[in-house]
C-alpha cells in the first residue's frame, strides 16, 4: 500500500499484476502493467492501467505506461487541467505508438484516472474498466458504477461503428471480412493499425469530472 498526501488529497493506493493462467501455459509474458504518478505541485495523483495484447503487446503497453505518465505530469504541472492534459496526451501516445513498425498486429488498451482537488478525471481506450464506489459514514455504499461502458462489439454505439464499415461482428470478435484470421475484441486501442479499416481506432473517451467526498470514496 501507498500513500500520497497533499493540500487537497490524501490518497491510498496499491497495484497487482499477474501472468494469466493460460497464458503462463502458452509461454507468453505478462503483456499488462499499470504505473501511478503523484504530481505534488498540482496536488494530484495519475492512476493507469495498461493491457498489452498481440507479439508486441508487452513491449507497446509499457511504452504507452511510460508516456502516458510523464506527459501528464508535465501537463499538469504545467497548470493544464485534468480533462484536457488526458485528451492531449492520448492523442500525443497514440500518434507515437502509430509510428512504430510493431504496431501493426499488436496494441494495447489504457485506463488512466487523474485524482485532484475531489474530482476524478478518467481517459479510457479499450475494455479495461475504472469502477467507483461512494461510501457513507458508516461505510454503506451510496452509488456506485463504471465510469465507462468497455469498447467492445457488445457496446451498440461502437458496434453500429464496425458495421457501418463493413465488417464482420463474429462471437464478440470484429473481423475483417477479407481476411478473417485478422480479428480482435475491442472496438478502440492504441495500435492495431491492421484494423484500422474496420472502424476500430484509437481514441480515447474522456470523463465528464466525478466530485467526491474525501472521506467516501474506494
Amino acid at each position: 500500500m501507498q500513500h500520497f498526501s497533499g493540500a487537497k488529497l490524501d490518497l491510498d493506493w496499491a497495484g497487482y499484476s499477474r501472468l494469466g493462467r493460460l497464458h503462463a501455459d502458452w509461454g507468453d509474458p505478462n503483456q499488462d502493467c499499470y504505473g501511478v504518478e503523484s504530481v505534488e505541485s498540482a496536488g494530484a495523483v495519475i492512476l493507469g492501467v495498461f493491457d498489452g495484447h498481440g507479439k508486441d503487446g508487452e513491449k507497446i503497453s509499457r511504452f504507452a505506461r511510460t508516456e502516458i505518465l510523464e506527459r501528464c505530469k508535465r501537463e499538469l504541472e504545467s497548470g493544464k487541467g485534468a480533462s484536457e492534459t488526458l485528451s492531449v496526451v492520448f492523442g500525443e501516445v497514440s500518434q507515437l505508438i502509430d509510428g512504430d513498425d510493431d504496431s501493426t498486429e499488436s496494441g494495447s488498451t489504457a485506463t488512466v484516472l487523474i485524482v485532484q482537488d475531489h474530482r476524478i478525471v478518467s481517459g479510457f481506450l479499450g475494455d479495461s474498466s475504472a469502477s467507483f464506489c461512494n461510501l457513507d459514514a458508516q461505510s454503506q455504499v451510496l452509488d456506485s458504477g463504471f465510469f465507462f461502458e468497455p469498447h467492445r462489439t457488445s457496446n451498440r454505439k461502437e458496434a453500429r461503428r464496425i458495421l457501418e464499415f463493413g465488417c464482420i461482428i463474429e462471437e464478440g470478435y470484429v473481423v475483417d471480412p477479407e481476411n478473417k484470421d485478422n480479428a480482435i475484441s475491442i472496438t478502440r486501442t492504441f495500435g492495431d493499425r491492421s484494423m484500422r479499416g474496420c472502424g476500430v481506432h484509437s481514441e480515447a473517451e474522456i470523463s465528464e469530472p466525478r466530485s467526491f467526498d474525501q472521506n467516501s470514496i474506494a
